[in-house]
């Protein structure tokens, strides 16, 4: 696809800014095989994950001891991201995880947002005779 740069605009000195970002320096990028999101590896040890269409910064994935050098996506999978740093080692990251307490959460929302209304029913569909 194309992709188009833009300035950013927003006031990125602002502390109360939560979707800024302070980098040391921006290594590498690769954008995801789905085009919505993009990677880059940045001089304060972080991979952080963006959004292609808005800027707003979505993870910032930290762990390697070193700057990472380099950063890639899986070729199918928009989750997960690879990436290099200069202490010999190599990261995979599923940088979409969601802990088992986000998951509750979530599920707890559906169920109050539409319990009462539905009968929830679990199993597969049943066959009347014939």
């Amino acid at each position: 696809g194309n992709y188009r740069l833009h300035r950013n605009n927003n006031n990125n000195n602002n502390p109360n800014n939560n979707n800024t970002t302070n980098a040391v320096s921006t290594i590498s990028i690769d954008f995801s095989p789905n085009g919505r999101t993009l990677a880059s590896t940045h001089g304060d040890h972080t991979v952080k994950i963006t959004c292609a269409h808005t800027g707003k910064l979505l993870r910032q994935l930290e762990g390697h001891p070193r700057t990472p050098w380099t950063v890639k996506y899986h070729p199918t999978n928009y989750r997960i991201v690879a990436s290099g740093c200069l202490g010999c080692q190599v990261r995979v990251w599923d940088w979409n995880f969601q802990t088992e307490k986000v998951r509750k959460e979530r599920r707890e929302g559906v169920e109050r947002k539409w319990g009462g209304r539905y009968q929830f029913v679990s199993g597969g569909a049943s066959s009347s005779g014939g």
